[in-house]
């Protein structure tokens, strides 16, 4: 997922500069973390003040120092921040640095605090305003995902066209559609799956057979041209038999990007605009691997 949607959330020599990653990225924390542009930048502001007061207050006791507490704040961003810039972990505004969460309401609570004179009052009325400006403000952080693809609408007519598909023609799939496959076509009810064949699983769920992919965890159309020709000699498919192909969630390109072959004369089923399902036959004419796009 570091060359998808958590692409900006790992550091990259030579595209950006690190000092802009690491204030862009922690920006990013808290516009996460209150869900709101405007409010996140406010709250960044806030948590530097608020540990501008944590260093400079009293010590707490004779063991514990303002220092203490004022590395106990800033030393999870700096953790986090670090492994994002040898590329081995994300840091920003993604469910992945949640485990911020608790340090930087901490930190813009000890700067709201000293702001309000730590009087109960005020500190509800900035709690009401915050909550307001949340509410009522154009510059909300926009979600990953289309409020129009998140509708359980779509989910339901695509289960729907799948449990009317043919049983004996088995449904092909990479790792993020697997995980939708399961829960929903399971119908959130354990299954048995087959890892028997390296790189694949398969199970049986509502009568439809699912052979998903273990190492692509969303088809490129290069990467779908590998995974099927490897499926399809692993698992010893006989031409002709018709396979239908599954893509769920985000970048969900595989079937637009095959359409601009003409020899495969797809006829995509959409369901909202991230649910794709079509049909490939096996054994039938194939595109130049080469020119398939590989993101």
């Amino acid at each position: 997922m570091g060359n998808a949607y958590l692409s900006h959330s790992y550091f990259i020599p030579g595209k950006v500069n690190p000092l802009v990653f690491i204030i862009g990225r922690t920006v990013g924390v808290f516009q996460y973390v209150f869900r709101q542009l405007l409010v996140g930048d406010i709250a960044f502001v806030l948590f530097i003040v608020g540990l501008v007061i944590v260093f400079r207050s009293r010590p707490v006791s004779s063991r514990v120092t303002s220092r203490h507490l004022g590395w106990l704040l800033l030393l999870p961003f700096a953790f986090n921040c670090a492994a994002a810039l040898v590329r081995a972990y994300p840091y920003g505004g993604t469910r992945h640095s949640c485990m911020l969460i608790p340090f930087a309401l901490a930190g813009v609570s000890v700067a709201l605090a000293q702001l309000m004179k730590h009087k109960v009052f005020s500190g509800m009325a900035a709690a009401l305003l915050i909550s307001l400006v949340c509410h009522l403000s154009t510059a909300k952080e926009l979600p990953y995902v289309a409020p129009d693809a998140q509708r359980s609408a779509n989910m339901e007519a695509a289960m729907a066209f799948i449990h009317q598909l043919p049983t004996e023609e088995p449904i092909f799939a990479d790792v993020q559609t697997n995980l939708m496959l399961g829960h929903y076509l399971c119908n959130q009810r354990p299954f048995v799956s087959d890892r028997s064949i390296p790189g694949f699983v398969s199970y049986e769920c509502g009568g439809h057979r699912v052979i998903a992919s273990t190492t692509k965890y969303i088809f490129t159309a290069k990467s779908f041209y590998d995974q099927w020709q490897e499926m399809v000699a692993k698992y010893h498919v006989q031409p002709g038999k018709k396979i239908w192909v599954a893509q769920m969630g985000w970048y969900t390109y595989v079937a637009f990007e095959l359409g601009n072959f003409p020899q495969f004369h797809l006829a995509p089923h959409y369901f909202g605009p991230q649910i794709q399902i079509f049909d490939l036959k096996v054994g039938q004419i194939m595109p130049d691997p080469n020119l398939l796009p590989t993101t």
